[in-house]
């Protein structure tokens, strides 16, 4: 990864870092022994001050590694929506959010309902569930759901957003912008404030925009888009 700026999970599920179908107790010392290995590499790849970008099933993920649903923002417990629903731009000022002109908008996906680490003291949301205007199904007791957001790992980045369970989903333009910025801001070349949502006044982010290349795992669900991009091995 030395020669990357930020990994992109597109729809990555279950363990990450083991071939398909595989355990670490079943793969033996040796299989265990890598996945340690890239688990700590790609922790310390993003704290160092690289990035990291997840899209959709990438909180279903490494349930295994706690130290992952940190640093992503939490884990995935279910989807009570799979219909039209209305999405709340929470923050239209950040550039981040540009692609949606500060409107709230109505999409059709798969909406993910969050468990533990998620909590906004960890991360700045972005978009997130109208609930005043969706069927109520959740069953958080807050009431919160969120679909995207960014966060600060160690000196790092780390962009989420759950939309793209959906084939259209990746093209619909707004939503494939909300993508782009969000890698851009991994890659460090889109500056932006991320710091979380309750946590006081925004800061200044620090990372002065630059040129990135990106590494990118795709899990089996994905689909594959144009552009030029390096596997994570």
């Amino acid at each position: 990864l030395a020669r990357y700026d930020a990994v992109l999970m597109l729809n990555t599920t279950g363990p990450a870092f083991l071939p398909e179908g595989a355990k670490p107790d079943v793969e033996g010392d040796r299989g265990a022994k890598r996945d340690a290995e890239l688990k700590e590499s790609l922790l310390a790849f993003v704290r160092s001050g690289k990035g990291l970008a997840g899209i959709h099933a990438a909180t279903d993920t490494c349930y295994e590694w706690p130290a992952f649903g940190r640093m992503i923002g939490g884990f995935f417990l279910n989807h009570p929506w799979h219909e039209r629903v209305r999405v709340k731009v929470e923050k239209p000022d950040h550039p981040l959010c540009a692609a949606f002109g500060g409107t709230d908008f109505e999409i059709t996906d798969e909406i993910y309902q969050f468990k533990a680490p998620y909590s906004r003291r960890q991360l700045r949301v972005l978009l997130s569930l109208d609930r005043a205007k969706t069927p109520s199904k959740g069953q958080r007791p807050d009431d919160d759901y969120a679909i995207s957001w960014v966060r600060y790992e160690g000196k790092g980045r780390v962009f989420y957003c759950s939309l793209g369970h959906r084939e259209e989903i990746y093209w619909n333009a707004p939503v494939l912008r909300h993508y782009l910025d969000g890698l851009r801001f991994a890659l460090g070349d889109l500056p932006g404030d991320a710091t979380p949502s309750t946590a006081g006044a925004p800061r200044a982010s620090g990372r002065s925009a630059r040129s990135g290349r990106a590494a990118w795992r795709r899990g089996p669900s994905s689909r594959s888009a144009s552009g030029s991009s390096a596997w994570a091995s």
